[in-house]
């Protein structure tokens, strides 16, 4: 099985799991462009290092450039620790070996090299207990002009990979929700927890956080599909709605729904079947 591996450059900003990541990330591109301004390269680590983590410090792994090109780990976070079952903290990063530490290898090379932020993503092979890694890269200049770059990770387990991998096999849009109930415990809307890449596409969502189907469509509850929703939530099984909806200014033929957790799956079918398509990926041999 190929050792997935897949770096980002652009669009960085949507793909990050957590709101103190992309607080962060925003410090961070501030702060390059006041460089840029000033004609220097990098900002300083103070900039981002230490009290300005955002609470995020125990998943802070940093790395130093060295003249021969290889990397030192001046900081590893006890959560990343903990996570992994391992230290890095003084080492250099060739004295480890295999695929992710050659995936490290390269990240890296390409943050010193385009002096860019950039989101790394891989499957966690060396921590039984983790899926996949998300780190933000972020390349820095310490108090000696030294280039470094601050790793700020983010962990998935086993089973949110399962359940992220099963939402993107789908080609039709797909939408987790959570029934949202009043005092009364009347449901009165319900929330998103998770889409996939073809939901977010269609219905403009940058992600599933404090989306619910009132701001996808007006009056939710009301929707000709909402009965089998409920449907699929009281007898705990599947049920199909045919018939036309829009969510979105986009058109849909049919819904599927199935009970997940307090809430379902909707499986959203378009009128048009969506030409399948994946983002490039890259894979570390």
């Amino acid at each position: 099985m190929p050792f997935f591996a897949q770096m980002r450059t652009s669009d960085i900003s949507r793909h990050l799991p957590d709101s103190r990541l992309r607080a962060l990330y925003n410090l961070y591109q501030a702060e390059l462009s006041e460089c840029t301004k000033k004609g220097a390269t990098l900002p300083a680590l103070s900039v981002v290092g230490a009290e300005h983590y955002l609470g995020l410090q125990p998943w802070v792994v940093r790395v130093a450039v060295l003249e021969d090109g290889d990397f030192i780990y001046h900081e590893f976070g006890s959560k990343v620790i903990e996570a992994a079952g391992f230290s890095m903290l003084g080492k250099r990063l060739s004295s480890g070996h295999g695929r992710p530490f050659a995936f490290f290898r390269e990240a890296y090379g390409k943050v010193v090299q385009n002096r860019q932020p950039m989101l790394a993503e891989n499957a966690a092979v060396l921590a039984p207990n983790v899926g996949s890694w998300t780190r933000l890269l972020l390349p820095v200049r310490d108090e000696a002009q030294q280039i470094n770059i601050v790793g700020v990770l983010s962990a998935r387990s086993n089973e949110q990979c399962m359940a992220d991998a099963l939402l993107e096999a789908n080609n039709e849009a797909t939408l987790v929700i959570e029934l949202v109930r009043n005092r009364a415990a009347e449901v009165v809307d319900a929330r998103v927890t998770a889409s996939n890449f073809r939901a977010q596409e269609l219905l403009g969502m940058k992600g599933a956080r404090h989306v619910h189907l009132s701001d996808l469509m007006p009056d939710p509850l009301s929707a000709p599909f909402f009965p089998t929703v409920v449907t699929a939530y009281r007898d705990e099984g599947r049920a199909r709605f045919n018939g036309n909806f829009s969510l979105k200014d986009n058109e849909f033929r049919a819904l599927t729904a199935t009970r997940c957790g307090d809430g379902a799956v909707l499986i959203l079918h378009a009128l048009r079947q969506p030409a399948f398509a994946t983002e490039s990926t890259s894979a570390a041999a």
